[in-house]
């Protein structure tokens, strides 16, 4: 009896919290936000529009666990590659966001200088640089305040 009330509370907390996403979003609970998957492949600024026209911003990765929840987001989705929120300006790299890049994930090699956009790799859980005319598809989370 215990273990079906502590379900069905569990259910509407989840609920609850589903409900504050936006159109289109939905809750990830591993990381703690709503998420909106770009399924079409898009050049970086068209992803990035589409975000903002749905009122969110290319994801900014803080940690491990974030990296790997997203990369678990693209596997439920077949997305392969995908453009994270962050560009170069000289040698340095920026959330789009505006949130501190306290965490990075380059793969061998990188960063390169093959462009000044930023995609992640769903097998290797690691990021390249890409030239931002690169087709790929991209997550949405909520713009940061």
């Amino acid at each position: 009896m215990r273990s079906a009330v502590l379900i069905f509370f569990c259910s509407l907390l989840v609920s609850a919290l589903a409900d504050q996403c936006a159109d289109g979003y939905h809750w990830n609970g591993k990381l703690n936000t709503c998420v909106m998957p770009v399924q079409n492949y898009n050049t970086y600024q068209q992803s990035s529009d589409i975000c903002t026209k749905a009122q969110g911003a290319l994801f900014s990765v803080h940690d491990q666990n974030s990296n790997d929840a997203l990369v678990g987001e693209a596997r439920m989705y077949f997305i392969y590659m995908y453009y994270l929120g962050a560009t170069r300006s000289g040698d340095s790299w920026k959330w789009i966001d505006g949130s501190a890049m306290d965490y990075t994930n380059w793969a061998p090699g990188q960063p390169s200088n093959a462009g000044n956009c930023l995609t992640a790799d769903v097998f290797s859980h690691q990021w390249s640089v890409a030239d931002c005319a690169t087709e790929a598809q991209a997550f949405c989370g909520p713009m940061k305040k």
